[in-house]
């Protein structure tokens, strides 16, 4: 395992460090370890959920399998689908209101997750969790001035508060306590056991518009100053969100100053096989007998031409994202975080 750091990518996460200007951007790969669903997983969870009249015949572990194959086949969006279940569920409990929409989100979002999470070994998030315990005992002040998630758990909170951290969830536009570090829920934030407390949550298409469009909303002003003004360290993010990648745009210097950590693109064996039958037959698709038997002589050489779209692929995504100013590690496994993390705390 190695990790793969861009020349002068570890000195600049330091000097962020010493400056007291790093923020870790937090994304769903941080929480799929405690089991809650990932984004696709809960916005199906939900349609499923909300469209039972459509799914209730079907073997329940047919369910997912069938609304994922609409998704894909007939180009909806997960904000879209995610608005066409928030209109079921208001028509489904003749309820209008935001607040209750957010805790039904919320209990779907918890309700496979064990009350106490059978984990005894390290993770991403408590990785994070110890780079800002260590922050948090500086003597000059915290390196770390601020977290920002995109999630809707509270698991960051929980488990800084298990090393007795003060923290604060932000959530909306209110004055915060100084003394606390803010973990700034850009989304909106649902504690578990709790009623969702009422604020914005940033779940479906519409909430997705109106967010894009309100440039004084409190979650944009606080992303544009934390982007224009600190080392923003992407963790467990697909890179996708296009708010975050207009922001980016929006904040960008022709410098990369931020940095993401990305898993390299790998397939096993099996799934380049699988693949690379996949292609095939989309390939034959509409030939003639002869160009059919053409085409089987090169099958063979199908799985090395996809190790190569895996490093074609590596290459485009790592040029999309520095021109938006940000830099990839590439990691071999989600293990190395942690190292990663334990080498930018520093006293000079």
């Amino acid at each position: 395992m190695a990790i793969d750091l861009p020349k002068g990518a570890l000195a600049s996460l330091k000097t962020a460090w010493r400056e007291r200007r790093l923020v870790p951007f937090l994304g769903a790969g941080i929480s799929a370890p405690y089991g809650l669903p990932q984004w696709t997983d809960l916005v199906m969870r939900i349609l499923i959920d909300e469209s039972w009249q459509e799914f209730d015949d079907y073997w329940k572990n047919y369910q997912t399998p069938l609304a994922v194959w609409m998704t894909e086949n007939f180009d909806f969006g997960l904000e879209s689908l995610a608005r066409f279940a928030k209109s079921s569920y208001a028509v489904n409990t003749g309820d209008r209101r935001r607040q209750s929409f957010n805790d039904y989100v919320g209990r779907q979002l918890y309700e496979k997750v064990p009350p106490q999470p059978p984990l005894a070994r390290a993770t991403t998030l408590t990785a994070v969790a110890d780079l800002i315990q260590v922050s948090e005992q500086l003597a000059g002040g915290r390196a770390v001035p601020a977290v920002v998630t995109l999630n809707f758990d509270d698991l960051l909170e929980r488990e800084l508060e298990t090393r007795e951290i003060g923290v604060e969830a932000v959530f909306d536009g209110r004055r915060r306590h100084a003394s606390r570090l803010p973990v700034v829920h850009a989304h909106g934030f649902l504690p578990r056991g709790q009623r969702a407390p009422p604020s914005d949550l940033i779940f479906t298409e519409d909430d997705y518009n109106r967010f894009a469009l309100q440039t004084i909303h409190w979650a944009q002003v606080d992303l544009l100053g934390f982007l224009r003004n600190s080392t923003a360290l992407f963790i467990g993010m697909s890179m996708a969100d296009t708010n975050l990648r207009r922001l980016l745009d929006a904040t960008s210097n022709g410098r990369c100053n931020h940095y993401v950590v990305r898993k390299r693109f790998t397939l096993s064996s099996g799934e380049r096989t699988v693949a690379a039958r996949r292609i095939h037959q989309r390939a034959m698709t509409g030939l003639k007998p002869a160009e059919r038997k053409k085409m089987q002589r090169h099958a063979q050489g199908l799985e090395g031409a996809i190790e190569r779209m895996l490093r074609m692929a590596a290459n485009i995504d790592t040029q999309l994202l520095r021109e938006m100013g940000v830099s990839t590690i590439w990691i071999d496994d989600f293990s190395e975080i942690a190292d990663l993390l334990t080498r930018i705390p520093t006293r000079a």
